[in-house]
């Protein structure tokens, strides 16, 4: 487990949404295992540093 603070994982989510945005400019290939598992972990870790963001009161 790694130790950030909460100013450190807004903008991680920033720049994963940033990500996202950017890949809609590309047509996905959902036939590529690879690229459908970093999508997943993508959302993934996304989904998990919101929760943790919105989770924490006062300490992260």
């Amino acid at each position: 487990m790694i130790n950030i603070t909460k100013e450190q994982a807004k903008l991680i989510l920033e720049l994963i949404d940033n990500d996202i945005q950017s890949s809609e400019f590309s047509e996905p290939d959902y036939t590529d295992p690879n690229q459908l598992r970093f999508y997943f972990e993508r959302a993934v870790l996304r989904e998990r540093i919101l929760n943790a963001i919105n989770s924490s009161e006062g300490g992260f």
